[in-house]
């Protein structure tokens, strides 16, 4: 079948695609008017306007109108939303010109299907309504009727707009003459909608599903129906204009509409008609009662209230409405069955029905009255057993109707006594009955119920003989009922709960009967307890008795059971209290007792409790009982106060504590009843004397003072619950009671459980907030507090110290009473332990800060004291409580957090200057913790104090106002200039804080020293402000300017050559670091001029340049000197080389060879002499920067990517010969030996790292030949008996250099890395691969590295699976040392398979598989990678590895992640191996992380492999990149050979697959086997595309050259070595390849030939 035309595209031949708003513009150009009439009264909507008409109505308008008639939902939708913007700003003139043309529309879009047309239809009409004002009264009976309907729409939203603007339209003064204006339209719309309208009439049965239709036929009915019921509220229509619809046959047989809310209508609608128009209803009767009586079971939730107020309300208004159905064929079945089943759901709104229903039921009707009733009755008890009957309000509706209707029956005199008498029987007694075992029923309501009807009972029994009757025939039942329960000991407690209940609900004094029945339960009870039956049982019955039905308030019933004076007290002395001596009585005696006494006056009753509660030994937990019986109205009991303040009550109390207290200091178990018997008392509200409590307390600082002898927690948790329960004031603010809190709070140290610590912490803060903190008791605690932060503590009782005095601070009323509260805690900073000079070592070793005298001694040859933290500990305890004073402690700001964020001035905090002073120490405290590099050396305490202290810093400096900054900042500014070192950072931290935080002007230039002369101090803060200045981008011409004047004045001095100038040179050398490339080129000159000074210098003083000598006792000035000049010159050569003359060069480069000749001679004293260690660190920095200038053009460190393009500079003719040919190694040669000797030497006060880093960037900069011939101490290890053997100069930089991987300096490991990976090479070339194994072991150095890394990540990672990050390795700790040095080995082996030839390759990666080292590698990496693809990109760039870099957990990762990108590219085969054995969680993992970073990556290097490949004569290869296609073509003579290798999209995991193209000349069992050859060695063997087309290549020359393959194999060359085979068979004289043969020979345990089988 053909496609039809009409399916075609429709833009086809057009020039756009067809637009509703366009279609409406181009639509009918030369017609004024076109008709779109929807009722009899058309009307026209104006499209385009004709020159000779104007009817005023906005082109925008017009064309929003025409849109409102397409079909297309959206387009209706958005014509109306326009209609609502369009009409806005419009005035009445433009809405009156609308105003024609809208009835048409709006009341075709009020009657849409969709309820959004809807809603915005009946918005646009307010919008109308708006505009138009009273000129709308000339079309409102043009849409009134749909306007009216619409107010009753299903959707509440169109429902609510329409409701909107109809009252909008007409106040309420003029709504009900609106409706009898719009009367008949209304009325009349209803009745066609009602009896005319079919879901084809009011929808387009073409257009439109039946579903819809159907759908919108039924809200339709709904809301007319509804409409009408509504518009009966507010208008009285005539019954001319009601005929035609109650006439209807179809308005009838709506009550049987399979739609409830229909149905629900229709009821309401009669409702109303009943209450409005009653006698419209009579005419109607044959047609309405069957309409309505028969329905009543119905169960919709929307019409079944509904048809129930209907069937009433035609009861009502019809009097013979009987007469019209048969009730027992056509009503009362459907009743009984409706009542039976509960209701179905609706009881709750249907069956208050009922009972009126009943009611209007004549006897006559019933026809056998006695048969209805029982039926009628026995439906509910139906109903009640349904198990359809689940919610609470349903059962509730039920039991009421039942209650209800029975109580009916029994008041009615037409009906028999005996027929009452036995409804009573069977049901009502019967219900009672049954909610004494059916909870349900029991809460359902019944009781409150039933105790109406037994009051009014009891009133009428004794005007009505048969009202009497059926009371007495009921209390008789029911006393009978519970007599005989009471016999056979069943359970009384739903009888006790239904006596109090009705006694409740009905008042129990005014029914008698009831009262009857209780004393009849009392005196079965006592009797049976005489007689000891069931005695808890019975003891509990009466107790709830005597409480639930609150005997005491009704005289008479209290009189007959306590007849006489103290008949309480007898009763309970000789009939309960025998049961306190047992003590599974006890409870239920005691809970007797209190429901007894109770009911007596206080005095009374107090004194009975005491008598009963202290004659014995157990009159402990009787006190405890009785009090849990009074439960929680205890402590408000006027009872129990006279109780409890009663001296012997008191006594017992002391006597309990005092017993408990000797027990636990003297160890023994506590006495748990008296302990709880004491909670209970004094939680009831016991009170004690001061003199009382200070005897407890003496008794309590004495058990504390014993110590160890008892059990301390048990004694604390005990007098802690005891003092939190007691209240008395006076003792705690000196004396005895203040030296027990004192005691409390200082052993509060956080050493105890949580439990405890938060008792005692709620015994000291409730004694200070009695006293206050003006008290001695606080004065006290202040002391003790100052005394503790002079200590060394530790970090628990440190932080609970901190937060105890946060509670305290939390108390001061005001703020300077809380700020005088701070101050008081802070010690002398004086006596406090002086900061370490260890936070400025880095500085000092780098000459970043000026030093004129050292602050070491001359020989550091034993380990310094540990860097104290006295000061940064109260620092962070200051800040602390700073934090709680100024309101934020609760603020959780992250420093990267807070860094950026600008912190408004009204959100700062003013400081008086007495705490300035305290915050000076505070900021330094917080520099010196950020200056001490080795953290490692700090345990978890002290670095969480580090930690805390710069975060907390931060956010209260931060929140400073301007004027407390200003004053901080002036007192730094006077330390930094008179001190400098630590007080200059801190000077520095503050102003780039203020410059984070605020918008504040720094006035830089205000803070520059200008002096004549530098201190050491100055030159500090000036280098701080420039670099201030720098960082921030401000005041930048101060680095000229300071450079320029300081250069001038080294000039007028001479140079070095004048005594003092080494500062000058020093700070200039700052300024060229500092200054940026257009400020170095304005400072060239002064930079030039000083350069000359140094030739000067040399020519006058070479001494002091200390070349080629032993510089072990050189003193510190001597070193400043060498030191400024070398890293002037390293600053010069980094930042402008092309200033540096060839003369200059000169004596850059021999000053350096001369130097490190120095050092070489020093290089025992570079650890232990800080003078040496000073020049030797300026000495490699500028070995360092020459070497990575003047190096080979484009060298790089080895594990490091290569550099990106850097500026050319201009450099004297052949001065890169130079270095290459004497200088480098003049300075190689002595270096490496340095670091060989630092590195193994030992550095007791950590000091190396600063040397290495230096040194370090230096050597890798050393190239590969160079370093061979550098002469290293021989070192043969005994393990390397075994091991291959490689040259001496080579093993001897393994053994030097390998061990270093795992050194506890991440900057030797680096640099380590960078020497081994130069030497991957050289170590290749040197392998012997000549034999047949099939196995190479890589150097024994290495493998130690990755042995001893694989035993610890096996530890560290075994918890989770390949796939799942372990999270990060904090850096500090040996697991990050040997985790770095194991990836670096691994990096440094991955170099060496990349170095190694064909040959060698495989045996390399065969042994690293075979060993397992690969698989543990691959396994290892795929657990330390994050699995966030944010990290991950991070984590794959090229890791730069630079030797000065910091350790970093992220560095981890970024090794990890180089590693597996290097297995794939140069182990292919072995990855794809591995990933194929994994499961389908780390497969997916593993796939994700190479598909979207590795994959990549190698296919850019494979293309630019391929398409840099050396050309050939006969084979082309070519690239398609968009398809990750290589396609090779082999040319022979006329004809060629294709090949097509395709990368899959995870590769290397995925196998490439290989597809022919065309073949000439090879038959097609050869032409498989190459194809079998390329794809196996693609897949199994590790090499590139470009090394498997080659080898394609090599085989099919070699065929065509006439060489067999081999018969093992296959193959003509070799797939890993690539060899021919050699080796013949005498026999056959076929050849094999020899690792072929080899393997053959060890697989097979024999030597005889593959083919012929003989003897080979």
């Amino acid at each position: 079948m053909g496609k039809k035309e009409g399916n075609a595209q429709r833009t086809k031949g057009n020039t756009k695609a067809s637009s509703s708003s366009r279609s409406a513009q181009n639509l009918g150009q030369d017609v004024g008017f076109v008709g779109f009439g929807t009722t009899a009264e058309s009307a026209f909507v104006p499209l385009l306007q004709s020159s000779d008409v104007d009817d005023g109505v906005p082109a925008d308008l017009r064309l929003v109108l025409r849109k409102m008639h397409k079909k297309d939902l959206t387009t209706k939708v958005k014509a109306l939303q326009e209609f609502l913007d369009l009409t806005e700003p419009l005035g009445e003139a433009e809405m009156l010109s609308v105003l024609p043309y809208w009835p048409s529309v709006y009341n075709k879009l009020a009657t849409d299907g969709d309820r959004r047309v809807r809603e915005l239809a009946h918005a646009c009409l307010m919008s109308v309504v708006k505009g138009v004002g009273k000129n709308l009264a000339l079309h409102l009976k043009t849409m009134c009727g749909v306007w009216y309907i619409g107010q009753s729409d299903p959707h509440a939203p169109a429902a609510q707009a329409a409701s909107a603007a109809w009252q909008a339209a007409f106040p309420p003064s003029k709504l009900k003459g609106a409706v009898t204006f719009c009367l008949a339209e209304i009325i009349s719309l209803i009745t066609e909608n009602i009896t005319v309208a079919t879901p084809q009439t009011l929808s387009d049965p073409k257009v439109t599903p039946v579903e819809e239709m159907e759908a919108k036929y039924v809200r339709t009915l709904a809301m007319s129906l509804t409409s009408l019921a509504n518009l009966l509220k507010v208008a009285t229509p005539s019954d001319e204009q009601l005929s035609n619809l109650l006439s209807h046959t179809k308005f009838w047989k709506i009550s049987k509409h399979k739609t409830g809310s229909v149905r629900q209508a229709f009821f309401e609608t009669l409702v109303q008609l009943g209450s409005v128009l009653p006698d419209t209803l009579p005419p109607q009767s044959k047609v309405l009662v069957p309409a309505v009586l028969p329905n009543l079971h119905d169960t919709d939730p929307s019409a079944a209230p509904a048809v129930w107020a209907a069937a009433l309300q035609v009861l009502t208004v019809i009097p013979t409405a009987w007469e019209h159905t048969s009730p027992q064929k056509a009503v009362f079945p459907n009743i009984f069955k409706f009542i039976s089943c509960g209701g179905e759901g609706v009881a709750g709104s249907t069956f208050p029905n009922l009972l009126p229903l009943l009611s209007k039921i004549p006897a006559s009707i019933m026809g056998d009255q006695e048969k209805f009733l029982g039926r009628w009755f026995c439906s509910f008890k139906e109903a009640l057993d349904s198990t359809k009957v689940r919610a609470a309000s349903e059962l509730s509706a039920i039991v009421t109707a039942y209650t209800e209707c029975l109580m009916y029956v029994f008041s009615q005199e037409s009906v028999n006594q005996s027929l009452k008498t036995k409804l009573l029987e069977e049901h009502l007694v019967a219900l009672l009955i049954r909610s004494l075992s059916d909870r349900r029923v029991a809460n359902s309501g019944l009781y409150a119920t039933l105790a109406t009807y037994l009051l009014a009972w009891d009133k009428a029994g004794n005007t009505k003989a048969t009202t009497a009757a059926l009371n007495t025939f009921f209390w008789s039942s029911l006393t009978h009922s519970l007599t005989a329960v009471v016999e056979e000991g069943g359970d009384l407690e739903p009888y006790i709960t239904m006596i109090s209940k009705i006694g409740s609900a009905g008042k129990a004094e005014n029914i008698s009967s009831l009262s009857l029945l209780v004393f009849k339960l009392w005196t079965m009870l006592t009797d049976q307890l005489k007689a000891n039956m069931q005695p808890e049982a019975n003891l509990v019955y009466l107790s709830k008795l005597l409480s639930q039905y609150d005997i005491h308030n009704s005289s008479n019933l209290h009189s007959r059971i306590f007849s006489g004076e103290g008949a309480e007290e007898q009763f309970l002395t000789t009939q309960i209290v025998p049961f306190l001596t047992s003590e599974d009585l006890l409870p239920a005696a005691s809970s007797l007792i209190w429901s007894v006494v109770k009911t007596l006056d206080c005095d009374r009753a107090g004194v009975l409790l005491t008598e009963m509660c202290t004659k014995d030994s157990s009159s402990s937990l009787t006190v405890q009982h009785i009090l849990t019986a009074a439960g929680p109205s205890a402590r408000t009991s006027e009872t129990v106060k006279v109780w409890l303040a009663n001296s012997e009550m008191v006594s017992l109390v002391i006597k309990l504590i005092v017993e408990i207290l000797d027990n636990l200091a003297e160890g023994k178990n506590e006495n748990t009843v008296n302990r709880n018997t004491i909670k209970s008392i004094f939680g009831a509200g016991m009170n004690f004397s001061a003199g009382n409590l200070e005897n407890i307390v003496r008794l309590i600082i004495n058990g504390l003072e014993k110590g160890d002898s008892g059990d301390i927690p048990k004694y604390l948790d005990f007098v802690c619950e005891l003092l939190i329960l007691v209240d008395v004031k006076p003792i705690w603010n000196c004396g005895i009671g203040a030296d027990l809190v004192l005691n409390l709070f200082t052993m509060d140290d956080g050493s105890w459980s949580t439990t405890i610590q938060k008792k005692m912490e709620s015994v000291w803060m409730k004694c200070v907030r009695q006293v206050g903190l003006e008290s001695l008791l606080v004065i006290r605690m202040v002391d003790s507090v100052r005394k503790m932060l002079q200590e060394n503590m530790t970090g628990n009782v440190f932080y609970r110290c901190i937060s105890k005095c946060e509670n305290l601070l939390n108390i001061a009323g005001d703020q300077k009473s809380g700020c005088r509260f701070i101050l008081s805690l802070m010690p002398e900073w004086d006596q406090l332990e002086i900061f370490s000079n260890q936070a400025l070592y880095q500085q000092v070793f780098t000459q970043s800060l000026w030093l004129s005298q050292p602050i070491f001694p001359v020989v550091m040859d034993e380990a310094e004291k540990m860097p104290s933290l006295a000061r940064p500990r109260v620092s962070l305890f200051l800040c602390n409580l700073l934090a709680t004073y100024l309101g934020f402690s609760k603020l959780e700001l992250a420093c990267e957090d807070s860094d950026g964020d600008t912190i408004p001035d009204c959100d700062r905090n003013e400081l008086e200057e007495e705490m300035v002073m305290h915050l000076v120490q505070v900021v330094a405290s917080t520099c010196y913790l950020e200056n001490i590099k080795e953290s490692s050396a700090f345990n978890e305490a002290e670095i969480e104090v580090k930690n805390g202290l710069e975060r907390k810093s931060r956010q209260l400096v931060s929140r400073l106002d301007k004027e407390t900054c200003r004053v901080l900042q002036h007192k730094l500014r006077g330390l930094s200039l008179s001190e400098g070192g630590l007080w200059s950072d801190a000077l520095a931290w503050l102003v780039r804080l203020q410059y984070k935080s605020s918008e504040w002007d720094l006035r830089l230039p205000s803070l520059l020293p200008r002096v004549d002369s530098w201190s050491d101090g100055e030159l500090a803060t000036a280098v701080q402000v420039l670099q201030i200045a720098k960082d921030v981008n401000s005041g930048c011409g101060m680095v000229t300017q300071t450079a320029t004047v300081e250069s001038g004045r080294m000039m007028s001095l001479g140079g070095l050559i004048s005594a003092g100038s080494e500062p000058l040179l020093w700070l200039v050398t700052r300024c060229v670091v500092l200054a940026s490339n257009s400020q170095l080129d304005t400072l060239k000159d002064e930079v030039a001029a000083v350069l000359d000074t140094l030739l000067v210098f040399r020519a006058d003083s070479e001494e002091r340049l200390l070349y080629s000598r032993n510089i072990c006792d050189i003193s510190w000035a001597e070193a400043n000197t060498v030191a400024c000049v070398a890293n002037f010159l390293a600053c010069v050569v980094t930042r402008c080389p092309d200033v540096l003359s060839a003369e200059l060069w000169d004596l850059a480069s021999c000053s350096l060879v001369s130097w490190c000749s120095s050092l070489e001679e020093s290089q025992t004293s570079i650890l232990t002499r800080p003078a040496v260690m000073l020049v030797a660190v300026a000495v490699c920095r500028l070995a360092f920067t020459m070497g990575e200038l003047l190096g080979p053009l484009g060298h790089h460190p080895a594990l490091a990517p290569p550099p990106q393009s850097s500026k050319d500079w201009t450099l004297p003719h052949k001065l890169r010969e130079e270095w290459a040919e004497f200088f480098s190694e003049g300075v190689f040669s002595v270096l490496l030996p340095v670091f060989v000797t630092v590195s193994s030497s030992p550095d007791p006060n950590s000091i190396s790292s600063y040397l290495m880093t230096e040194l370090g960037s230096a050597l890798v900069h050393c190239p590969a030949p160079l370093l061979l011939s550098v002469t290293l101490t021989p070192l043969f290890l005994v393990q390397d008996v075994d091991s291959p053997q490689l040259p001496d100069s080579i093993t001897f930089l393994y053994n030097h250099i390998g061990p270093l991987l795992l050194s506890p300096c991440r900057h030797t490991q680096v640099t380590a890395g960078h020497i081994l990976a130069g030497l991957a090479k050289a170590t290749a070339d040197a392998e012997d691969f000549s034999g047949e194994e099939e196995e190479k072991e890589v150097p024994r150095r290495l493998l130690e590295a990755i042995t001893k890394g694989t035993t610890i990540l096996e530890n560290l990672l075994s918890e989770f699976n390949v796939g799942e990050t372990a999270g990060t390795i904090p850096p500090g700790n040996l697991t990050h040392t040997v985790t770095m040095g194991y990836l670096l080995a691994w990096r440094v082996v991955l170099c060496l398979i990349e170095q190694a030839g064909e040959e060698l390759r495989p045996k390399y990666s065969e042994f690293l598989r075979s060993q397992g080292h690969l698989e543990q590698l691959l396994n290892h990496l795929f657990r330390l990678l994050p699995t966030s693809s944010v990290a991950l990109e991070t984590s794959f760039f090229t890791v730069p590895l630079l030797v000065t870099s910091d350790a970093s957990s992220l560095e981890i990762q970024q090794l990890s992640g180089s590693c597996w990108v290097s297995v794939c590219r140069h182990l292919p085969a072995l990855a794809r191996q591995w990933w194929q054995g994994l499961d389908k969680t780390a497969k997916d993992m593993v796939e994700k992380v190479t598909c979207s970073t590795v994959a990549p990556m190698l296919w850019r290097e494979e293309a630019t492999a391929i398409a840099g490949a050396e050309a050939t004569d006969n084979m082309t290869l070519k690239v398609r990149d968009s398809v990750k296609e290589v396609v090779a073509t082999y040319t022979i003579d006329e004809g060629s050979m294709e090949l097509v290798v395709s990368l899959p999209s995870n590769h290397p995991l995925g196998g490439l697959t290989v597809e022919s193209g065309r073949r000439v000349g090879v038959d097609t069992g050869q032409w498989r086997k190459w194809m079998l050859q390329l794809t196996t060695f693609l897949t199994h063997q590790n090499g590139t595309i470009l090394d498997g087309l080659n080898l394609w290549k090599r085989n099919v020359d070699k065929r065509f050259e006439g060489v067999e393959e081999c018969y093992i194999c296959f193959y003509i060359l070799h797939g890993s070595n690539h060899q021919l085979p050699k080796l013949g068979c005498r026999t056959c004289k076929k050849k094999f390849h020899s690792a072929c043969l080899y393997k053959w020979f060890s697989t097979s345990n024999n030597s005889s030939c593959p083919l012929c089988r003989n003897l080979f």
